[in-house]
């Protein structure tokens, strides 16, 4: 049976994609056998795709051509560069000229995240002593090479992360990294007439857990000290608006509108063995790992104006079905409902991904 092709947002998910209120956090729970990288897609496809906004009606100020620059800065820290592109190219979107555009920058918290920056790669091993003589060999044929001048590519932009200290101080060193990209793209949009930078940027983080467990503990990190740094990348100011520091009206105060970051979307490692184990009625030794993970996804989830579950299949495997997702109010949602309005719905669909990278999400039993 050949399924038809499928479009890059489907209807059925498009709310939950295209519709991210400003300042707000978005958090996507994954396990093993449910992986987050085909949602994030989309989220990049939405915000990057000027003809996402022209074409549906469910959120028609999403991407409207009003003078606004919507980028994205995406940090990933489980999947290189490489990964992203290849996939979003399958999915229509050309990351590496998005990137050359100025409107998408990627950095990389993988493959150098504990080398030091300008560190020689280690030394070759020595060649082996050869104890027998070898017979004199007859001078060959040099031929000669023709120059070639190197091919800039793409990942020659990409910005990767390394850990700088130990503890908070390496903490902080990252996310004075990861600010100056995200000005460094703000500050490439156009300018209204007042010469003020009108650009919105999604900050996306893959797998900020990774941290938690790669430095952990032992180097004086935790959960509350990882929720702090992502507070702190969230909630960066552009600028203060106030030129009298002892002016204290309330119209001259930083407004929303001036953080450099429009909103935020995570996503975390929700497995039973990180999250469960450290329940109070699990009878299982807990690690510190286990108990730092489990409150540093619980924190976020009620700080969060939207959590997306993806889980495996309950009954197991199925041909037709790759997992489920689950759509529930985070801790924020009163608040941002109170603000706008906003009427949502908490939904658990079924998704299929193709084989073309398609995704097809549908009710029970449809």
């Amino acid at each position: 049976m050949i399924m038809a092709p499928q479009p890059p947002i489907p209807s059925t998910l498009a709310p939950f994609v295209t519709s991210i209120p400003q300042t707000s956090l978005t958090v996507v729970s994954t396990v093993l056998g449910a992986t987050s990288n085909w949602l994030v897609l989309r989220f990049l496809f939405a915000a990057l795709n000027p003809a996402t906004g022209r074409t549906t009606d469910l959120v028609p100020n999403a991407l409207e051509d009003d003078g606004v620059h919507r980028k994205v800065v995406l940090v990933s820290f489980l999947r290189s560069w490489d990964f992203w592109r290849s996939e979003a190219k399958r999915l229509g979107l050309d990351l590496a000229r998005l990137l050359n555009e100025g409107r998408f920058a990627f950095i990389d918290g993988l493959s150098e995240l504990f080398d030091l920056p300008g560190a020689a790669p280690p030394p070759a091993p020595a060649a082996l002593q050869i104890a027998r003589t070898l017979p004199v060999r007859s001078p060959q044929l040099q031929v000669p090479q023709i120059p070639t001048s190197p091919k800039r590519s793409s990942g020659d932009d990409i910005k990767r992360l390394h850990i700088r200290g130990h503890g908070v101080t390496a903490l902080d060193s990252l996310q004075k990294e990861i600010l100056t990209i995200v000005e460094n793209v703000r500050t490439q949009g156009r300018t209204d007439r007042t010469g003020h930078q009108k650009t919105e940027i999604l900050l996306v983080i893959d797998q900020p857990d990774f941290l938690l467990a790669a430095m952990g503990t032992g180097q004086g990190i935790g959960a509350s000290e990882m929720q702090d740094w992502l507070m702190g990348l969230e909630q960066v100011r552009r600028k203060d608006l106030r030129k009298d520091p002892d002016d204290e009206r309330e119209d001259l105060t930083v407004f929303p509108e001036e953080q450099a970051v429009h909103s935020t979307i995570l996503t975390l490692s929700a497995d039973s063995p990180l999250l469960h184990n450290a329940s109070a009625w699990s009878q299982q030794q807990v690690t510190p790992l286990e108990t730092e993970h489990t409150n540093f996804v619980v924190g976020l989830c009620h700080r969060a104006r939207m959590v997306i579950q993806l889980r495996n299949l309950d009954t197991g495997v199925a041909r037709d079905v790759s997992g489920v997702l689950r759509t529930s109010r985070g801790g924020a949602w009163e608040e941002e409902q109170s603000k706008d309005g906003e009427k949502w719905e908490e939904k658990e669909v079924l998704y299929f991904i193709q084989r073309d990278a398609g995704v097809r999400v549908f009710e029970r039993g449809e």
